[in-house]
C-alpha cells in the first residue's frame, strides 16, 4: 500500500503549484526525477534484500516515506520540493515491486502467482485511499496538513505490517514433507548478465515502460483531442486503472497453472494488441476496446515479472537480478513519454509515436520464445 504514494503527486498538483507559484512543467519535472531515483536505486534495493531480508528494508523504506512526506508538507521553494521528492523516490523504491516480490516469493512455493496477484492489488487500493483522503483533508484544512496526517498514518499503519514476518530472513515456507533442496542452483546477477534471457527481459521491460508511461501521461490528452469531454476522458482512464486489479488477480491465478514464460507471452500479446487498437480511427468502440485490453494487461507486469525471473535464474538471487533490470524504468519511461510529447508538438498528432510503440511491443512478444531456464545449465556461487 506504500506504493499509493505514487498517486499523491498528482493529487497535490493544483495546491502546490498555486502556493509555490510553479508551472506545471516544473512540477512534472520533479515527478520525473522521482521515477529516475526509483529506477537507479532498484539494484541497491535488490542487494540489500539478499543481504538483510525484506523486513528491515520495508521498515527503513516506510520510515523514509513518512519522513519525505513530512518534509514535503514544509516546502517553500522548488529546490526544497525537489529534495523531498528525491527522498520520496527512495522510499517508494524500497516498498515497491522488488521488495514485495522478494518477500512473497520466499514465503510461497505453491500458488506463488496467486499470492503475488493478491498482494500487488494493494498498490491500487493504496492509491484509491490516499488520493480522496488527501483531497478531502486539503479542502477542509490545507494540503500541508493533509500530507502531515498521511505521513503519520504511514508510520502508524505500515510499520507494524512491515515487522510481521512468517519466517526468518525470507526463508521459503515449506509444506509438510516438501523437499527444501533446490532442483537446480540459482544464478547470481553476474552470471545472469552473461545470458541471453537477461537482456531479452531488459528489452521487454524497456518496451513496457516506454509504452505504459507514454499512455499514462498522454492518454487523457489524446482523448480530449478527439473531442471527448474531460469528465468522460478521466472516467475512461479510471476504468483502465480499475481493471488493473482484475488484471493482477487473473494473471496471478493463470501463472500458477501455465509456465511463467507463457504467461508473459500472453500478457505482452494483450499489451501489443492494445497498442495497435490506438492506431485505428478513434471511435467509442475502439476506445472501449483499448481500455479493456490495456486495463487487463498493463498492471499484471508486477505479478508476472518475478515469476519469469525465478523461472529463468532461480529464486535465491531474484531480488538482485530484478534490481539490475529495473533501470529500464528510467530509460524506457522517459523515452516513451518524450516521444509522445514531441510527436504531438511537432506533428500535431500522437499517431507516429503510437505506431513506433506498437512495433516495439510486437518485437517484445516475438522475443519471449527465446527465454529459457538458464540456471539448469550453469551453477554459480554467491
Amino acid at each position: 500500500m506504500g506504493l499509493g504514494y505514487q498517486y499523491l503527486y498528482g493529487a497535490l498538483q493544483p495546491d502546490v503549484t498555486s502556493e509555490l507559484a510553479l508551472g506545471r512543467g516544473a512540477y512534472a519535472a520533479t515527478g520525473q526525477v522521482r521515477n529516475y531515483v526509483i529506477a537507479l536505486t532498484g539494484p541497491v534495493v535488490g542487494m540489500l534484500l539478499v543481504r538483510f531480508g525484506a523486513r528491515p528494508v520495508f521498515a527503513v523504506s516506510i520510515s523514509i516515506l513518512s519522513g519525505a512526506a513530512m518534509l514535503l508538507s514544509f516546502v517553500e521553494h522548488w529546490a526544497e520540493l525537489l529534495g523531498a521528492t528525491l527522498l520520496l523516490g527512495v522510499g517508494i523504491s524500497g516498498v515497491g515491486d522488488i521488495t514485495v516480490s522478494h518477500a512473497v516469493s520466499g514465503w510461497f512455493q505453491r500458488s506463488r502467482g496467486t499470492a503475488l496477484g493478491f498482494v500487488y492489488t494493494a498498490s491500487n487500493f493504496g492509491g484509491m485511499l490516499i488520493v480522496p483522503l488527501v483531497a478531502s483533508l486539503a479542502a477542509d484544512e490545507s494540503w500541508r496538513d493533509a500530507v502531515r496526517w498521511t505521513a503519520l498514518a504511514t508510520l502508524a499503519l505500515l510499520i507494524p505490517a512491515a515487522l510481521i514476518h512468517p519466517a526468518p530472513r525470507d526463508a521459503p515456507v515449506l509444506a509438510q514433507g516438501e523437499d527444501d533442496t533446490p532442483s537446480s542452483p540459482s544464478m547470481d546477477v553476474r552470471a545472469a548478465l552473461q545470458t541471453r534471457s537477461f537482456w531479452i527481459l531488459a528489452f521487454i521491460h524497456f518496451t513496457y515502460f516506454a509504452y505504459a508511461v507514454a499512455i499514462t501521461e498522454h492518454f487523457i490528452s489524446y482523448l480530449l483531442d478527439t473531442g471527448i469531454s474531460r469528465e468522460v476522458a478521466v472516467e475512461r482512464w479510471s476504468t483502465a486503472v480499475g481493471l488493473g486489479i482484475a488484471s493482477k488477480l487473473s494473471f496471478g491465478f493463470v501463472s500458477d497453472r501455465i509456465a511463467p514464460r507463457h504467461g508473459l507471452t500472453l500478457l505482452l500479446a494483450l499489451i501489443a494488441l492494445s497498442s495497435f487498437v490506438l492506431l485505428l480511427p478513434p471511435q467509442n468502440w475502439t476506445i472501449y476496446l483499448f481500455v479493456v485490453l490495456f486495463g487487463l494487461s498493463y498492471a499484471a507486469r508486477d505479478v508476472v515479472t518475478p515469476l519469469v525471473i525465478i523461472d529463468c535464474f532461480g529464486l535465491e538471487y531474484m531480488a538482485k537480478i530484478y534490481g539490475a533490470i529495473f533501470p529500464t524504468l528510467m530509460i524506457g519511461g522517459g523515452a516513451g513519454a518524450v516521444l509522445g510529447g514531441l510527436c504531438f508538438d511537432w506533428l500535431g498528432t500522437y499517431q507516429p509515436a503510437f505506431a513506433a510503440l506498437a512495433l516495439l511491443n510486437l518485437a517484445a512478444v516475438a522475443l519471449t520464445p527465446q527465454l529459457r531456464t538458464e540456471h539448469t545449465t550453469s551453477a554459480t556461487s554467491s
